[in-house]
């Protein structure tokens, strides 16, 4: 098929894909033209411009000059535009002029630090329900990424008020007085909530025992386990007295001839056959129990010196009158 002359500039895209400003072929074209010889007037072809893709066809040329590309014959044509044969070309992949494709996420998680194309930000689901992020700034640089929380889960520690989670979680905290806080992670906001417990007031410490104003009868119960009082038996004698295996233990060493039911004041009159110290219990300024030993002296008056001192339940000291009538113990 032979195509009229024309000086028109056709551009065609995807067709000729070796590259080039396409216009319409001079001549006849004979299907087994190699790109050599063409029929354009003598006059038209009197310079030579070097042949390459990057340059033939495409920008400013000079008027009366040719190329070729590797595939179509061009020639500048007044006032300084070109003109090229249509031939189809093999296509020899992406010329100069067409667009590099958008960089694309790695398909897996990439190396935080490691080269990164740009600009970029990728999302990978990850083990625990969540995800992990990375992101690039700009072509050439590195990859910087971040592991997102595990859904479900519960911090070591209480988690801040208003803080992000992935929920739902229900976290409790013991605290060493007992008690627990909490943090609940709302679904519906992502965040956490906390719920904060106060520490019991202690108790105060029970009373120290105190034992009975009277000797309870030996074998009887008790509740002040290894409890020992005194009280005096009323003719010069202690009884002593612990409390052992929820029972009372008593022992009366008996009466002390000649000795008052309670201590004599001393200085006041006395008077045989006393030849033996009285003994009574006395205040003690600490729980427990004191004695105090009273003697007749040669004057015919009541002598008294400190005696020693017991630890046991206060209030045992007090004086418990004449002896009641109770079994005395072992």
């Amino acid at each position: 098929m032979r195509l009229s002359l024309a000086l028109v500039a056709l551009v065609f895209s995807g067709t000729v894909a070796c590259g080039g400003a396409i216009s319409i072929e001079p001549g006849e074209d004979t299907g087994t033209d190699t790109g050599g010889d063409t029929d354009l007037p003598p006059d038209a072809l009197p310079d030579t411009m070097p042949d390459g893709p990057s340059t033939c066809g495409f920008g400013a040329c000079s008027t009366a000059t040719s190329c070729f590309d590797g595939c179509n014959e061009c020639w500048c044509s007044p006032p300084g535009d070109w003109s090229c044969t249509t031939k189809a070309c093999v296509d020899s992949g992406p010329g100069w002029d067409t667009a590099p494709p958008p960089p694309v996420c790695p398909p897996y998680f990439p190396a935080p630090g490691s080269w990164c194309p740009g600009p970029l930000k990728c999302s990978y689901p990850n083990s625990c329900g969540s995800s992990d992020s990375a992101w690039c700034d700009y072509p050439g640089s590195t990859w910087k990424t971040s592991t997102g929380p595990c859904a479900g889960t519960c911090p070591a520690v209480m988690p801040k008020e208003g803080t992000a989670c992935l929920g739902p979680a229900k976290c409790e905290y013991w605290k060493s007085c007992g008690t627990s806080d909490q943090a609940y992670c709302d679904p519906s906001t992502g965040r956490w909530k906390t719920y904060y417990s106060d520490c019991p007031t202690p108790p105060p410490p029970p009373p120290p025992p105190t034992c009975p104003t009277s000797p309870p009868k030996s074998g009887s119960a008790c509740s002040m386990s290894w409890t020992t009082c005194a009280w005096n038996n009323g003719c010069g004698a202690v009884i002593e007295g612990y409390c052992e295996g929820g029972s009372w233990w008593l022992s009366d060493p008996g009466c002390v001839p000649g000795c008052p039911a309670s201590k004599p004041p001393s200085g006041t009159a006395c008077k045989p056959p006393s030849s033996m110290a009285c003994t009574y219990l006395a205040p003690s300024p600490s729980p427990g129990f004191c004695e105090s030993n009273c003697f007749c002296a040669e004057d015919y008056r009541w002598a008294c010196i400190p005696g020693g001192c017991s630890s046991g339940g206060g209030g045992g000291w007090e004086d418990a009158g004449p002896p009641p009538p109770f079994d005395a113990g072992f």
